[in-house]
């Protein structure tokens, strides 16, 4: 049984006039809502716990797959979550930059191949300007250049040649927020880190 301070604090909680005696009888007794409280806060723990593990293992293949290109995962996850409304996902994100570096990449023995020369004609950009920097140093000087340019059919055009066909979109995409591609970038980072912060709180609720 309930003590009555209990109840007089549910009552005064609950705003209204209850009767302790008929309140603890049958389904209605505090001792048998307290039990079904108590299996909901512990069914709403353990999906916690499933939801974490989840989001801990996709947070650990995102920053490996981020790693193995040479950018951050952080970066990556800017940028998916930026053009998840054209239906695209981190993988696809990723799909760019591994295009660029392969295409980059084959191009350092001194022989602009892929398109790059094209491109980079198009974009007004220097190999040389590229060819030491890292990855997402690169991927970020080839954006800003495509946001920048006047030209939208030029631009899109530019990282289609160097990156596949969805860079098109996906730049397309870029091009119609009027940012530059690092202001976008880290407006999407921003984002990120309170949707990340909710996440975490609506789990530990």
């Amino acid at each position: 049984m309930a003590s009555a301070s209990v109840f007089e604090e549910m009552v005064l909680l609950l705003g209204v006039d209850v009767d302790k005696s008929s309140f603890n009888k049958g389904e209605n007794s505090i001792e048998k809502i307290a039990k079904k409280l108590a299996k909901v806060v512990a069914i709403g723990s353990a999906i916690g716990g499933v939801l974490t593990g989840a989001i801990n293992q996709t947070t650990a293949q995102n920053e490996a797959l981020a790693k193995s290109l040479g950018v951050s995962g952080e970066f990556l996850d800017a940028m998916s979550n930026s053009v998840k409304v054209l239906g695209f996902d981190f993988d696809k994100t990723a799909d760019l930059v591994e295009e660029m570096n392969n295409k980059l990449g084959e191009s350092k023995d001194g022989k602009l191949v892929g398109g790059v020369k094209d491109s980079l004609k198009i974009l007004n950009i220097q190999f040389k300007d590229l060819k030491d920097l890292a990855p997402e140093e690169q991927f970020k000087k080839i954006g800003n250049a495509a946001l920048k340019l006047k030209d939208h059919q030029k631009a899109v055009s530019a990282v289609d040649i160097l990156m596949g066909g969805d860079a098109n979109k996906i730049f397309g995409h870029f091009r119609a927020t009027g940012l530059s591609f690092d202001k976008l970038i880290e407006k999407q980072i921003e984002l990120n880190f309170q949707t990340k912060e909710s996440k975490a709180g609506a789990i530990a609720m």
